[in-house]
């Protein structure tokens, strides 16, 4: 289910203003053709029976698991608690399946070690963590999880959106299943997911005030400033009804090893 435009805002100011997991990152995982070939040659082959759309599923659901294997995997290699916002693109006959994610961590990640993990794709990209990343009026938080724009729909990249954190198992605490990050960045979700209707209307108040939708982004390390918002002044003439507010995925801890086939 998607997040609403307002939810979509409300969740870009948060992941901007989170400090604990100061080091943010955005990527893009994807699929070579040789491997999804193989994928589904060796879905064909246990399952001759299925029809196209049940091999389409499967294939989308194995890829899900061998995403969350390497995001286990980069976790226990670097030390390093991770949160992750992510999502998969619509399960369809996709040509060029991919993975985006949005990485809060609490120290920083190597690419060198997130590229030389990932094996099933030869186009992978992870870079500091910019809000306006993207050309969209929630920028890259909007990109990735819900409503970049307030008239685009359906959102391009959600077969599903999921929140997650990972542990490194390094601490005895961890170890013993009581990770202290088991929580990390659940208040926030949880707020982006309750967000009232009253709420969204005060938003939109102030952003009729402020007279514009250009972003105005908070990051004091980079002093980042969204100066490629193409969003134009909102009057009433733009004003369209916004979708409906959706929920999305309880998140999960993942410490463990088991994964894709």
């Amino acid at each position: 289910m998607f997040l609403s435009f307002h939810q979509t805002s409300l969740l870009r100011k948060y992941v901007n203003e989170e400090s604990d997991f100061g080091h943010k990152y955005f990527a893009t995982m994807t699929w070579s053709k040789q491997e999804q070939e193989r994928m589904r040659e060796a879905v064909k082959l246990k399952h001759p029976e299925w029809t196209e759309i049940q091999i389409i599923q499967d294939l989308q659901n194995w890829r899900e698991r061998q995403t969350l294997s390497f995001l286990r995997m980069v976790s226990r290699k670097s030390k390093v608690h991770f949160s992750v916002l992510l999502s998969w693109e619509i399960c369809d006959l996709a040509t060029n399946p991919h993975a985006h994610a949005i990485v809060m961590a609490e120290k920083p990640i190597k690419r060198s070690l997130w590229n030389g993990e990932w094996r099933h794709g030869l186009q992978k990209w992870m870079e500091t963590y910019n809000p306006t990343i993207r050309k969209t009026e929630n920028g890259v938080v909007g990109y990735v999880m819900g409503w970049g724009n307030r008239h685009q729909f359906p959102p391009k990249h959600r077969a599903k959106s999921g929140t997650y954190v990972f542990c490194p198992k390094t601490k005895r605490s961890c170890k013993n299943g009581n990770c202290p990050h088991h929580n990390h960045f659940q208040e926030q979700l949880r707020h982006v997911v309750e967000l009232s209707d009253e709420e969204e209307k005060q938003m939109e108040r102030e952003w009729i005030a402020r007279g514009s939708w250009d972003l105005v982004e908070w990051n004091d390390k980079n002093n980042i400033r969204n100066k490629q918002s193409e969003s134009k002044t909102m009057t009433s003439q733009d004003r369209r009804p916004y979708p409906q507010k959706g929920l999305i995925g309880h998140p999960s801890v993942y410490t463990d090893d088991e994964g894709g086939r």
